[in-house]
């Protein structure tokens, strides 16, 4: 009777071990994650960074986006995409700052918060929209997933592009700049844009060794012109080097190439020295925005408008600044929202 019981018993744990296997399969499966799982803080790119488990990675179709319920008929004729992941604190803290200084009603906002997590809270408003969506295609392809959804309604609806990202903090401005209504952040990004000029970024990275000198991907802003020749970096790329080679390095190349200019912001370019062209033959300088790596200083967030807060590598998180510089930027940030500091007011 017992050898019996025990047979039983061994029966029903197998089947109730392969219910729940069953389960699991079923539930890794359906929605959002399927297949699929995120990598923490710390390890290799936690932005968009994806771990097989063993199922092909569920591809959400364009039209679970529901962008034509936000692609609204008002008159802006300006897209700010933000891209942001919930899964950094420093990210999280980045948003938070954007919210609280950057908004305007003078362009529209789109949120693409990858991993459908979101802490802090958007406001409402009739030129702000959040389009949640799974954890994939890096940021670069999360800006042209959203572009191209809907046949492109955004991209038929809009004049002029900016793309940024959570992993930057911004924007900053001196006192006097704000005092004389000069510091709508927007203007400074879209201003340069023109026949000649069609992609603006705010630093550039001539380090040879690492691909073709580009403008940093962080934040940049081009018009429908310029969206159509970059449009092929702007890819949903399933691996990083791909992300990184064919996405952000390949950019700026594709502007030239067309045969337009490519203007960094930050005060290291010259252009009354030297044209576009020769400033881009000549420039050998590595990352500004690393310690002390802008010309022996560290960027200043008053330069750049936007700084790069959140860098994530294999050997973990690099800081952004010296320790001075951390508390210039810190300090900044505290007066930022001491401040009260409102784009509303600068742009309107």
């Amino acid at each position: 009777m017992i050898g019996l019981l025990s047979i039983r018993f061994i029966g029903l744990f197998i089947a109730l071990a392969a219910l729940i296997g069953v389960f699991h399969l079923g539930a890794r499966s359906n929605g959002v994650i399927s297949g699929y799982t995120y990598l923490s803080p710390g390890k290799v790119d936690w932005q968009a960074e994806q771990v097989a488990s063993g199922d092909k990675p569920h591809e959400k179709p364009l039209s679970e986006i529901h962008l034509d319920q936000v692609v609204t008929s008002g008159g802006n004729t300006d897209a700010v995409l933000y891209v942001h992941y919930d899964g950094d604190p420093i990210g999280v803290r980045n948003l938070q700052f954007f919210l609280d200084h950057a908004l305007h009603s003078k362009a529209d906002f789109y949120f693409i918060i990858n991993g459908y997590e979101l802490t802090a809270t958007i406001p409402e408003a009739d030129n702000i929209f959040v389009i949640k969506r799974e954890n994939s295609c890096y940021d670069l392809g999360s800006f042209g997933v959203v572009l191209q959804a809907n046949d492109g309604a955004l991209l038929k609806k809009y004049k002029r592009f900016l793309m940024t990202n959570s992993s930057v903090r911004g924007p900053f401005f001196p006192n006097w700049a704000r005092a004389n209504k000069e510091a709508c952040w927007t203007n400074k990004f879209f201003g340069p844009l023109s026949d000649r000029v069609k992609l603006v970024g705010l630093t550039a990275n001539c380090q040879a060794d690492i691909g073709p000198k580009h403008l940093q991907s962080f934040a940049l802003a081009t018009d429908r012109l310029g969206m159509d020749f970059i449009l092929p970096a702007l890819q949903c790329f399933s691996d990083r080097k791909d992300a990184i080679n064919k996405g952000e390095l390949a950019i700026t190349s594709l502007v030239k190439d067309a045969g337009y200019e490519a203007l960094p912001l930050y005060a290291r370019y010259q252009e009354v020295e030297n044209t576009n062209q020769e400033f881009w033959a000549q420039c050998t300088h590595t990352d500004v925005q690393l310690p002390a790596n802008y010309a022996g200083m560290d960027a200043h967030p008053f330069d750049l408008m936007f700084t790069k807060i959140s860098r994530i590598v294999i050997e973990g998180k690099i800081d952004p600044f010296s320790p001075l510089g951390m508390v210039a930027l810190n300090r900044l940030t505290e007066w930022a929202d001491a401040s009260k500091f409102s784009s509303y007011e600068q742009c309107g």
